[in-house]
């Protein structure tokens, strides 16, 4: 792998953008099966007793994929992107130490890259980066403060004002955010990924993954948290 050189003629801080896709780290069908799951009491013929408990049991794995792409302890990485000096890189791998070795090259690689360098993610102080450093057992990405912005400005805790502008009914994804700032769609959506995990589509989830990084940054560009480069 190859990395452009960093240039030497800016002194302003360099921002690399940052996000992870995750999937389970556990068969969701399997972990289904061991639940018991009993029909109401009010359910008395046998066809509708086997449907309502095949319809539950299909819910708890949707259920479990959730919850185990969110949790570093059921879920892992399946692919990175990162998107620095307005380039994109990415890996998607089946062998999740790849991914973290992938990372872990692209920061040794720069010397005291982050006293330089500023990572950005969309809501990576609460998933992103502790996700990652727990998955790969060391701290390989700045872990600071919820209120500390300088060295991993997450672009959430901004445009929430830390959680004190209330949203109500109104979303604050990545994706609703782009689209009222008049951002092109990304590609695909986070709940896709372990379908196209399962389906081997390797492809699309680097696509999506990138596609996230890229929308970020124009998103921060023009809510003028970044430069354009």
């Amino acid at each position: 792998m190859e990395f452009k050189e960093l240039s030497t003629d800016r002194i302003t801080k360099r921002d690399l953008f940052f996000d992870i896709e995750t999937i389970p780290n556990i068969d969701p069908e399997k972990y289904a099966q061991t639940l018991e799951i009993k029909a109401p009491g009010n359910y008395k013929d046998p066809v509708k007793i086997e449907e309502y408990i095949s319809e539950k049991r299909l819910s708890i794995v949707r259920d479990v994929i959730k919850s185990a792409s969110l949790n570093p302890i059921y879920g892992r990485v399946v692919s990175a992107a990162i998107r620095y000096e307005g380039q994109t890189f990415s890996i998607c791998s089946n062998t999740e130490q790849d991914i973290i070795n992938y990372v872990s090259d692209f920061v040794d690689d720069r010397d005291t890259l982050w006293r330089k360098t500023r990572i950005i993610t969309f809501n990576g102080k609460s998933f992103d980066v502790p996700f990652f450093n727990i998955r790969a057992k060391r701290k390989i990405l700045p872990e600071v403060s919820k209120y500390q912005q300088e060295v991993h400005f997450d672009a959430l805790l901004y445009v929430n004002n830390f959680g004190s502008f209330n949203s109500g009914v109104l979303s604050f994804s990545q994706q609703a955010i782009a689209r009222i700032l008049g951002i092109s769609e990304g590609i695909g959506n986070g709940g896709e990924v372990y379908d196209y995990y399962l389906n081997q589509d390797f492809d699309k989830i680097v696509a999506h993954n990138e596609s996230d990084v890229e929308q970020l940054e124009k998103i921060c560009v023009e809510l003028g948290i970044s430069e354009k480069i």
